[in-house]
């Protein structure tokens, strides 16, 4: 039960009452993050594995002695389906230098639920010469 009392600056007052059920706040369900699964690069396409639909960021750095990267400014995004997915890499990253690359890729779906970072590292070799 619920009262409420007003007064005015003359003395006059007037009260109401209410019945007011109090519940606890929906709780509402918490959002299920996608999962990367088998992130490969192989040639000219990236391969990987969603657990739900997501769309995916994809980023490459290039990999510098001791450890330290170089973030490449071109990203790919692609709006990945539940199970297998492919994606070709874009025109500018078909060419890269011989050395050491990282390929991250992080997955976020529809509801905002965002995946851990997924990351390989791969290689690209000297064209031997003739």
């Amino acid at each position: 039960t619920a009262t409420a009392t007003v007064s005015d600056g003359e003395g006059h007052s007037a009260s109401a009452t209410a019945e007011v059920d109090v519940a606890a706040a929906p709780i509402a369900p918490k959002a299920v993050a996608p999962a990367i699964s088998k992130l490969r690069i192989k040639g000219r396409t990236v391969t990987f594995k969603l657990s739900k639909a997501a769309t995916v960021n994809i980023r490459f750095a290039k990999v510098r002695k001791h450890g330290r990267v170089k973030r490449i400014t071109t990203r790919l995004r692609v709006n990945g389906k539940k199970g297998a997915n492919r994606a070709s890499l874009p025109r500018r990253l078909r060419h890269l230098k011989p050395g050491s690359y990282r390929l991250t890729a992080v997955a976020t779906s529809g509801d905002g639920a965002r995946s851990k970072a997924r990351s390989v590292r791969f290689k690209v070799a000297a064209k031997a010469r003739r």
